[in-house]
């Protein structure tokens, strides 16, 4: 059925946009067959969703509220629903009927006008992207958007927060540090932006809180969640040299709280670890219903007000126009007139006024001003859905699934649906589903009906959320499609024709709730995220067969699950509270013939769990995502597998990985001497792209080895990482290196270059069956990667050079958009080319555990370089002269650079006087 309505879905905004503008004879053919499609679709169970309501209206003279905009006068939203339905006991004969519909509208030329709904621009479809390209949309993404109308509302707060007692206040051992505010009012009033900018100020100018720390908190409450992000939170902050609020005068924004029974004690928890803070320690609250920031004991709440006529209309020709226009006379008129439907709502505001700006048709902005449906929140942002692609409208309405606030990654995103069949390449056969999943996303940023998630640390998966009135409108575009288990309250209405299903929960009633899942009869989603719980402290560890028979991940759960729900195409499950080392899959897995999607992703206990997988997993031909952290399996499985796109795995124990030419996430290939494991399983794989690890290099002898990789036709990396590990028994640069520690310690009064342990007896990989330098270094010859590469670490490189194609430009392959370069317990890298094109573009250089004497004498050349990392060099005495672009350096753990640099007037001192952020230390740091 779904298949039927997305059809004519599309059929209708083709058709019906062109009747608008430049067919108008034949309107009323068309909304005579429109209807008469209607006709057979008034009654049954199934939603039609996605019939414009403009053009039921004019042939039934309905009003937009009485086909299903209505205004809600509680909440100052609109709800939306379409009363369209169609009955699926007699859809075969029905749909004989519409083929004949269809017939006669083919036969018009309306289908080969252009569609003004909004369509995926195809960018150069058959070239591939180049990294800057893909630069500039990541930074595009990042811009701060301005923030109008709410300068006396943020001064007011700041005002508020540092009121009271300071941190010199004396005070009870039973008094609070810290006190609360709250900010309250409908969504989509502009209270997490007004929080926000708050959040900014302080960070920027303030100086008054630190740290200060912005948590989404949404519908479910958890405070490991919560504890989580502030974590993130205080490491981000640059100012912040701790982890932890511990006796520091912080800033806690909790964003879009509820409260209820259910979390009152892990409220009570959060609070309670808060109050080691600093007196005048401040939270501020933001929540639709007054109560949230009482129940946190606020003693002081002010409601977000309107934005004034004159701001909102700033804020909203703001993005209609973003200064496309030279004659914008008419465009402001009818822009004023538009700007007074939406209730002066800011997302609404926004999403209306990104499509406008979207098309410079005069007659699209006054056809738009003419809508009754914007004279409502809900209704204009209805309005905003329904100009988006058919294509992109199913997958924004799919991520209803997900509860609200929660943070959806980017390429899990795309890949789950692509899963689905909603991305299709209709408009270009060859071009990668993923290309055209990542412009789906986009356009759905463009439009705000994603946002980017602004508290990702520690990663560089961009992340991103849907706004709350956003994902009702989803909600309700799906109806009982997508449903949600958020708590441990019993769920005595899951709709038996859900296809795709949530579940995350604590312990209570999971008997109940397993039966249900085994019940449903076609689902195509499941997802059990048992780390989305609002009462985690009830997980418990299952100690035995009993209580296991009640956990929702358990082999025996799989096993029923595999034979229940064969239709599945998305199978996720997210558990820390699984306590085995290892879990393996059942064989039954084979009964899954329709699965694409697979993630395993059980982090329990800080050690991850392995997956084995059974020799009938090679049967699911369909297979395109498997994400688990260790995988492995027994017998050769990839004849079959030659679907599978994307492998996350940081062990991927699959051999003869070379027949998977589809490939394009491997994330980590281990080379070994056993069959099916040798760098040449690399050579076909040139559709990777994104980061790539390559372990285990110490093994392969020569150039030509090493070339069978064919690293230089992967066009699409961006990210290289080599390792000249060696991960087995009886490693030689492991057991050299064990010798070494044996030795005498070196001498501190003697200068490192004239110490014997350097020049004559010191162990080397090599006198231990090893590569020898000369060896090693030919074998980094040969793996050239693809000259696009930005990021590239080395470890554990032994080679007596460096490859010409890091520092000769005379090599075509040369290595000229490089940004980042990592070089972990290698050989001294002596200097960098003279050549002004080689490493023009690094930012980032980054050296640990390296036996130099001393950096690259010529570093003064890399004119663009804003970051240098030196860890662990203990032989490292001096400084070279450091570039003028320099903004950050970081020493830690070098026995003498550490001492040196932090001695006033010394040399090493000297020379690191104009980077403005020095962060250095004789303990090791903590990379993230």
């Amino acid at each position: 059925m779904q298949w039927l309505c997305d059809w004519f879905w599309h059929l209708v905004l083709k058709t019906t946009n062109c009747c608008r503008y430049g067919v108008p004879r034949l309107c009323g053919q068309f909304r005579h067959l429109v209807f008469k499609f209607a006709k057979l679709c008034q009654s049954g169970i199934q939603t039609l969703y996605g019939l414009p309501a403009d053009v039921i209206a004019a042939n039934q003279d309905w009003s937009y509220k009485v086909i299903g905009i209505k205004s809600n006068q509680k909440d100052g939203t609109a709800t939306g629903s379409f009363l369209l339905t169609i009955a699926r006991n007699s859809l075969t004969k029905r749909i004989e009927h519409l083929e004949n519909v269809l017939n006669d509208l083919k036969k018009s030329h309306l289908l080969n006008q252009q569609s003004s709904s909004s369509q995926i621009p195809n960018r150069d479809s058959n070239k591939e992207r180049s990294s800057r390209q893909e630069g500039i949309e990541y930074l595009y993404r990042s811009i701060e958007r301005k923030v109008f109308g709410r300068d006396k509302e943020r001064e007011k707060i700041i005002s508020m927060l540092r009121r009271g007692p300071g941190p010199d206040t004396l005070s009870s051992s039973t008094s609070k540090h810290y006190s609360v505010i709250g900010i309250y009012g409908i969504a989509g009033s502009g209270k997490s932006t007004l929080a926000q900018y708050v959040c900014d100020y302080e960070k920027a100018e303030g100086q008054h809180f630190d740290p200060v720390m912005f948590i989404h908190v949404s519908e479910t409450f958890r405070v490991d969640k919560i504890f989580r992000d502030m974590l993130r939170e205080i490491r981000k902050d640059r100012q912040s040299d701790s982890n932890d609020v511990k006796g520091k005068r912080f800033l806690l924004v909790l964003d879009d709280l509820w409260v209820s029974d259910e979390n009152k004690e892990e409220r009570a928890i959060l609070l309670g670890v808060l109050v080691a803070g600093q007196n005048g320690s401040r939270i501020l609250v933001t929540a639709q219903k007054k109560d949230a920031a009482a129940a946190l004991g606020a003693q002081e709440q002010i409601p977000i007000p309107d934005m004034e006529e004159e701001q909102y209309f700033s804020m909203f020709m703001h993005y209609a126009l973003e200064g496309t226009r030279s004659d914008n006379g008419r465009f402001i008129a009818i822009g004023r007139k538009i700007a007074k439907k939406p209730g002066r709502s800011p997302i609404a505001a926004i999403t209306v006024a990104a499509r406008l700006q979207s098309n410079n048709s005069i007659d699209f902005w006054e056809t738009t001003g003419n809508l009754d449906m914007l004279n409502e929140t809900m209704g204009a942002l209805w309005w905003s859905y329904q100009q988006l692609g058919v294509d992109i409208r199913r997958c924004f309405a799919y991520c209803s699934t997900f509860p609200k606030g929660y943070r959806l990654l980017r390429d899990e995103l795309v890949r789950i649906w692509i899963a689905q069949g909603f991305v299709n390449t209709r408009m270009n056969a060859t071009e990668q589903l993923e290309d055209i999943g990542l412009r789906y996303l986009n356009e759905l940023l463009t439009f705000s009906f994603l946002q980017v998630e602004r508290t990702i640390f520690g990663t560089e998966t961009e992340a991103f959320t849907i706004h709350d009135l956003l994902h009702e409108l989803a909600e309700r575009v799906c109806g009982t499609e997508c449903f949600r288990i958020v708590s441990n309250a019993l769920p005595k209405d899951i709709p038996q024709e859900v296809r795709h299903l949530f579940v995350g929960i604590g312990t209570d009633n999971r008997a109940v709730i397993t039966k249900k899942i085994l019940d449903l009869v076609n689902p195509r989603t499941l997802i059990i995220d048992e780390e989305y719980s609002e009462n985690k402290r009830k997980l418990f560890a299952a100690q035995d067969a009993e209580e296991l028979d009640h956990t929702l991940i358990n082999e025996k759960l799989f096993d029923r699950m595999f034979k229940s729900l064969r239709k599945l195409r998305v199978l996720i499950f997210k558990t820390k509270y699984y306590h085995e080392k290892v879990l393996s899959v059942p064989s039954s897995i084979d009964q899954m013939k329709h699965l694409r999607y697979l993630n395993f992703h059980m982090d329990c206990s800080h050690r991850s769990v392995g997956l084995i997988f059974p020799s009938t997993f090679g049967k699911l031909y369909h297979m395109q995502s498997i994400y688990a952290e260790k995988v492995s399996c027994a017998e050769d499985i990839t004849k079959n597998l030659t679907s599978l796109r994307h492998s996350s795995s940081s062990s991927m124990g699959f051999a003869n990985i070379g027949r998977l030419t589809s490939l394009q996430s491997l994330g980590y290939f281990q080379v070994k001497k056993e069959q099916g494991y040798e760098l040449k399983q690399l050579k076909h794989l040139n559709n990777l792209r994104g980061m790539l690890v390559i372990d285990g290099l110490g093994i392969v002898r020569s150039k030509e080895e090493a070339l069978e990789a064919h690293l230089a036709g992967k066009k699409r990396l961006r990210k290289l990482e080599l390792s000249f590990c060696v991960r087995q028994v009886g490693d030689p640069n492991a057991v050299a290196e064990m010798l070494n520690l044996l030795l005498p310690p070196e001498d501190p009064g003697k200068s490192s270059r004239s110490t014997n342990r350097d020049k004559g007896t010191r162990y080397h990989g090599w006198m231990m069956g090893g590569q020898t330098p000369d060896a090693a270094a030919e074998v980094l010859e040969g793996l050239c990667p693809p000259k696009d590469l930005v990021a590239l670490t080395i470890n554990r490189y032994k080679g007596s050079r460096y490859p010409s194609w890091m520092l000769s430009h005379h090599n075509p392959d040369a290595l000229k958009h490089l940004q980042q370069l990592k070089l972990h317990n290698c050989s001294p890298l002596e200097y960098f080319p003279g050549d002004i094109e080689l490493f023009s573009c690094l930012r980032e250089l980054q050296v640990s555990l390296c036996n130099w004497d001393s950096l690259p004498e010529n570093m003064e050349l890399l004119v663009s370089l804003q970051s240098v990392l030196i860890m662990r060099c203990d032989k490292m005495e001096r400084l070279p002269t450091l570039p003028r672009s320099l903004v950050k350096i970081e020493i830690h753990g070098c026995r003498v650079l550490s001492r040196t640099c932090q001695v006033e007037g010394h040399e090493n001192w000297q020379k690191i006087q104009h980077v403005p952020e020095r962060n250095i230390s004789p303990r090791r740091a903590c990379r993230n």
